[in-house]
This record gives C-alpha cells, sequence and structure tokens, in this order.
C-alpha cells in the first residue's frame, strides 16, 4: 500500500500565485507513482479549523473531515505561510518545507556561481 501525501495549497487569497507550485508538486509526486497523492486546497477544503476538543497530538478526533485530513502520511507545504504554523516538532506526519528546499537551492546555486 501506497503512503498517503498531501499537497496542501494554503493560500486562500485571490489572485495567489502558488497554484501553479502547488500544481506542479501534485504532478511531480503523481508521475513518481510512490504515494496516494491528494491536493489540498484550503480555499475549496472548507475544513473547519480548531474544532476538536482533544489536542491534535492526541489523534483523537471526532468530526470526520479532521480524521481525512489527520491520514497523510507526508505533507508537502506547498505555501510560504504554511511553516510559520505547522512544524515537524509540532506534527506526527513527515512535512516537506517547500520554502526550505528553495532556500537551499537558491544558496546552493549562488555558491556553484562564486566557485
Amino acid at each position: 500500500m501506497a503512503s498517503k501525501l498531501n499537497v496542501i495549497m494554503g493560500s486562500t487569497r485571490p489572485g495567489r500565485a502558488g497554484t501553479a507550485v502547488g500544481q506542479w508538486a501534485l504532478e511531480q509526486a503523481v508521475g513518481d507513482g510512490a504515494f496516494d497523492v491528494e491536493y489540498v486546497d484550503l480555499a475549496a477544503f472548507d475544513l473547519p479549523l480548531l474544532d476538536e476538543r482533544n489536542h491534535p497530538w492526541l489523534q483523537r478526533y471526532e468530526h470526520e473531515h479532521t480524521k481525512r485530513w489527520s491520514k497523510a502520511d507526508v505533507i508537502i507545504l506547498g505555501c510560504t505561510e504554511l511553516p510559520l504554523v505547522m512544524t515537524e516538532a509540532g506534527c506526527r506526519t513527515a512535512l516537506v518545507d517547500t520554502t526550505r528546499l528553495l532556500t537551499r537551492a537558491a544558496f546552493d546555486a549562488a555558491i556553484s556561481d562564486v566557485a
């Protein structure tokens, strides 16, 4: 059984630019074939926030929308603001912080241009 991967588009602003990045990440993940991939667009997902009685760390969810959300094995944070509220330290799911990856790639490219 493939691990479940959620690609999350966290920006809900009109005219958001991150949709293209989220779609690209989705295509890459689907093309890889190693994951059961779901694209989660928070603008359309209709996920009520903070409506569970128990702390998320306990994973004792009452609502179906939270149970569905919580089944991911891996989450790609497809928006620069999401790593500010979701960290590996506070999450039992593996996170891929695209901001950190892009920053590292930009740094490596800059260093290679200098060398």
